[in-house]
């Protein structure tokens, strides 16, 4: 009988280290590249939240330079020239307050603020003023809402309830001077309309219910409105919303966003009574 080998037990291989490091680097490429990605995504969203909810977008800060006509035509006969001018220039300051854009004023004489602005010499207008045909060949411009509407108005006793002229069927409405020739009678076929030469006059009779409205520019409306016949009497319709004083830019993409910060801001103002407040200050009538 054969004496018994002895029998060794087999040990286990020892763990090799450098397959041990290759598991820990496969488990941790994963676990490295999804924090990567989150801290991109991260910074993405953070970069997005930032400049969409940023009160003056990036496109917005820059210097303005915005020209007036200190003589204010065809107003210069209706209103206070220096009264007028303080009043844009103190609403655009509440209107770029706690942003960064910057804006300087410059006078420019009529004939020339729509020419100078198309030779690039400032970037855009205040005026009541429209460019010319021959000077908007090969430019295009973008308007503001009206900083100051004029045109003509509806007046009628204070006692009746606000209604625009289109709903004055069968109603005796006064033309006032060169209100016969902005007013589009076509457009209101069943009222009937009658002509006046003197303001004053077209006031007492519609104070004395001879006639049941008036038309006639707002400026002399309001001073008559808010004068002698304080309570009277009250503007019921502006026959023409888009007429008035205006911020006019040459059409671009910046352009474009400065518009809508403006015309945002402008509505702000009004609401929160900013906008009357600042009327008051410099003695304009209000709208």
């Amino acid at each position: 009988m054969n004496e018994e080998e002895d029998i060794k037990p087999q040990k286990d291989s020892e763990p090799s280290f450098e397959s041990l490091g290759e598991k820990l680097q496969e488990f941790a490429r994963p676990l490295y590249m999804r924090v990567i990605l989150s801290i991109i995504v991260t910074s993405l969203f953070l970069w997005a939240f930032t400049s969409f909810f940023s009160s003056s977008p990036p496109i917005l800060q820059k210097h303005y330079t915005i020209a007036m006509d200190p003589s204010w035509y065809p107003l210069q006969s209706q209103i206070k020239q220096r009264n007028m001018t303080a009043f844009c220039e103190t609403l655009l300051k509440e209107i770029i307050d706690g942003t960064e854009i910057h804006v300087d004023i410059t006078q420019v004489p009529p004939d020339r603020l729509f020419s100078d602005l198309n030779a690039a010499k400032y970037d855009g207008v205040i005026s009541l003023l429209l460019p010319s045909p021959s000077l908007t060949a090969g430019y295009s411009y973008l308007f503001s809402s009206p900083i100051y509407r004029v045109g003509p108005v509806l007046v009628i006793n204070a006692s009746e309830s606000i209604k625009p002229l289109e709903q004055m069927s069968g109603s005796l409405i006064a033309l006032v001077g060169d209100a016969r020739l902005s007013t589009d009678i076509e457009n209101y076929p069943t009222v009937i309309f009658t002509g006046y030469d003197n303001l004053a006059r077209a006031f007492a009779d519609l104070n004395n219910r001879k006639i049941d409205g008036l038309i006639t520019d707002s400026i002399r409306a309001k001073n008559f409105v808010s004068g002698f016949y304080t309570n009277k009497f009250h503007v019921a319709d502006f026959l023409k919303d888009d007429e008035g004083i205006r911020l006019i830019l040459h059409d671009n993409k910046t352009a474009e966003f400065f518009i809508d910060f403006f015309n945002k801001k402008l509505e702000e103002l009004r609401a929160n009574g900013s906008y009357v407040q600042l009327l008051e200050m410099w003695k304009i009538p209000p709208e």
